[in-house]
């Protein structure tokens, strides 16, 4: 037997198709360029105050972390997210040197040239990748 043309399902096999092209073109999904810096310490932070000092492309940041944690601890300026956990940028700088200080000493600095990435949202379709660089600085 021979399948009838269908008017309804015809309409309705469009709008289906129409509605694919229009989700693939009003992407939601996108993702942003990053730098991220891990701190690993193998012993837990003990109290104090705790200076970040992060250079990226020569710019330097200095944010301030406290242990225990105080509403207070910020950086400047604030394109630079850090705590004892690490540091994170928006962007992708070529040279990243951070050094972490408690109570004026240094307890661990490294530069580094970071190897990006490239990465999608959920929708692969959507814009083009970004460029992400995940890094550890290992404390003692």
């Amino acid at each position: 037997m021979k399948p009838s043309f269908s008017p309804r399902r015809a309409t309705v096999s469009a709008i289906v198709f129409s509605l694919m092209l229009t989700s693939a073109c009003e992407c939601d999904d996108y993702c942003t360029d990053f730098v991220a810096i891990d701190f690993r310490k193998a012993s837990p932070w003990p109290l104090g105050d705790y200076t970040i000092t992060v250079i990226l492309d020569g710019q330097t940041r200095e944010c301030v972390a406290t242990k225990p944690y105080q509403p207070t601890d910020a950086c400047d300026p604030n394109d630079v997210v850090a705590s004892l956990a690490g540091v994170s940028h928006e962007g992708t700088p070529a040279r990243v040197e951070v050094t972490i200080s408690r109570d004026g000493n240094v307890l661990a600095s490294e530069e580094f040239e970071p190897e990006y990435e490239a990465t999608h949202g959920w929708d692969r379709s959507c814009g083009p990748p970004c460029e992400d660089a995940a890094l550890h600085l290992d404390i003692p």
